[in-house]
């Protein structure tokens, strides 16, 4: 039903928190019909009597019955979709927007660069490599966060390395026992072979910009760098202009975007 108004109602099956302030929502179709989405596009989740709110899928495309949502709650929907439990019904209008452009990195090195709750959206990308491993080489998560209390997917982490994914871990909080800094750090410390390689980045602006600029600076092509531009989404089919970015509505024509799409506007202020 992409494009309509109407939401259909969905059934939450699990809730699992990922955070003192977010949870991953496990639901399914109230008629037991399927779902299907790509990796990388969002839905917008209706919370009865308090309003919707545009959230990226995280869980695996393949599975068609059950999808999951990974909330943060920074809002009024959002609270109330964090307080949802098993048995209660939710909205869903979806999918919306276009999808991490894997095809690209086919052959090539991957390169999946996240910050804090930015592993969400890349989450449903990472269960699509490891569906196809072969078909892509040297895969490397990047991932920074604030602190490991902030980690999303912690428990996954195994399972992935198991499946030949590089994971590097970098906290902001001294007292972790990881690396201690910025993501960038890890970016710049990183060997690519930038002639085989494909970035997907994703999480603050700041942060996804500085993490391309050093890319780029490694001599990697801007088109062959890739970032989800999640902003405060209201329709999703681009009718509100809430998300107008330039000549593009984020929700209508991203929300991902290759870097040499979208870079001289990410340099103009409030735009």
């Amino acid at each position: 039903m992409t494009n309509s108004m109407k939401p259909d109602l969905f059934e939450v099956i699990d809730v699992k928190h990922e955070t003192d302030s977010s949870v991953t929502l496990e639901i399914a179709r109230k008629d037991g019909g399927e779902f299907k989405f790509q990796a990388g596009q969002f839905n917008m989740l209706y919370v009865f009597g308090i309003g919707e709110v545009a959230i990226s899928i995280s869980s695996d495309p393949e599975n068609k019955t059950r999808i999951k949502h990974t909330i943060r709650n920074v809002g009024k929907v959002t609270e109330a979709l964090c307080r949802l439990k098993k048995g209660d019904a939710v909205g869903v209008r979806g999918s919306f927007g276009n999808s991490w452009s894997l095809q690209k990195a086919e052959s090539k090195d991957v390169v999946i660069i996240a910050g804090g709750c930015g592993l969400a959206p890349l989450r449903s990308m990472i269960y699509q490599i490891i569906s196809d491993r072969e078909s892509y080489k040297k895969v490397t998560l990047l991932y920074g966060v604030n602190s490991l209390n902030d980690a999303y997917f912690l428990d996954e982490f195994e399972k992935w390395r198991k499946k030949n994914i590089d994971i590097q871990i970098i906290s902001g909080n001294k007292n972790d026992s990881c690396n201690n800094g910025l993501v960038t750090e890890l970016i710049a410390e990183n060997e690519l072979d930038v002639a085989n390689s494909t970035a997907f980045i994703c999480g603050p602006e700041r942060m996804m910009m500085a993490s391309a600029d050093i890319l780029i600076g490694k001599n990697l092509l801007k088109s062959d760098i890739f970032i989800s531009m999640e902003r405060n989404m209201k329709c999703a089919v681009g009718i509100c202009g809430r998300c107008q970015f330039g000549g593009d509505f984020i929700c209508r024509d991203g929300a991902i975007f290759s870097y040499d799409k979208i870079e001289s506007r990410l340099l103009v202020e409030e735009l």
